[in-house]
């Protein structure tokens, strides 16, 4: 999995969106957002993906090297659930180009050519257009032509029968 912090404006100020991303099927598996860019933000999107999905222990966590990903509190949260960290090198964001990317889209898609009054009615389009259209409808053809989740159902029917 990958994360990121991206910056939105709305009439009220910035608001921060972090995510958590399936590298694999694409899916955002946790999310938050915040009037601040702080460590909270991280831990927070981390453990609402956590609570969602039960993240399989040495899960590889991929993000770069901002203050809210190296703070301690996030590599103890981290710990708890036997998660690694990987951090790209300095000056070579690599690590977390798939949630980079996430934002690329959501941006062309859902935020750019509109203006948002207040936090809150972007903090609504963005929890909308991620659960409601991108996770669920959106097909990419990395995919098969399936949508995130659609893709992550191959793997996890495929699980449940060999189990």
């Amino acid at each position: 999995m990958c994360s990121d912090i991206s910056y939105l404006k709305s009439g009220e100020g910035w608001l921060y969106h972090c995510i958590v991303k399936d590298i694999v099927s694409g899916e955002i598996l946790g999310e938050s957002t915040s009037e601040r860019m702080k460590k909270e933000i991280v831990i927070t999107a981390f453990l609402n993906a956590q609570a969602r999905h039960n993240l399989r222990p040495d899960t590889i966590f991929h993000s770069d090297r901002g203050s809210q990903y190296t703070s301690k509190e996030f590599a103890e949260t981290l710990k708890i659930y036997g998660i690694k960290q990987s951090f790209s090198r300095v000056g070579m964001p690599g690590d977390n180009a798939w949630a980079e990317s996430h934002f690329a889209t959501m941006k062309k898609e859902c935020i750019h050519f509109n203006q948002f009054a207040t936090r809150d009615e972007l903090r609504h389009t963005i929890f909308a257009w991620t659960n409601g259209f991108y996770n669920t409808t959106r097909v990419q053809a990395r995919l098969g032509y399936l949508s995130p989740r659609e893709y992550a159902s191959l793997f996890t029917d495929v699980a449940e029968v060999a189990a």
